[in-house]
């Protein structure tokens, strides 16, 4: 028969986690850091750039407001966050 967790156990479990994340999101920072380094990325803001231009230019002239979106202020690389008593099994540096 299991017994509830005692209060340590849990404590350690957050704490875990908790150390999990930031390493999770430090190396998130890390990827999205390099993937705006790139060429790929240099060429792909501009575009955007210069399409979401042309739209603001051709809604002024209609006599519109609109808003553009720019994929290159998002993240590339998103780690999804741990979360207590998940049912599968975590490593640090495994996922």
């Amino acid at each position: 028969m299991w017994s509830a967790e005692t209060k340590k156990e849990k404590d350690k479990a957050k704490k875990e986690i908790r150390e999990c994340i930031a390493w999770y999101e430090e190396k998130e920072e890390i990827q999205n850091q390099q993937w705006k380094a790139t060429e790929e990325f240099k060429i792909l803001k501009e575009r955007e750039l210069w399409e979401a231009k042309e739209q603001r230019a051709a809604a002024v002239g209609r006599g519109e407001k609109i808003k553009t979106k720019q994929s290159w202020w998002g993240k590339k690389f998103k780690i999804k966050k741990l979360k207590r008593k998940m049912r599968r099994g975590w490593t640090p540096g495994g996922m």
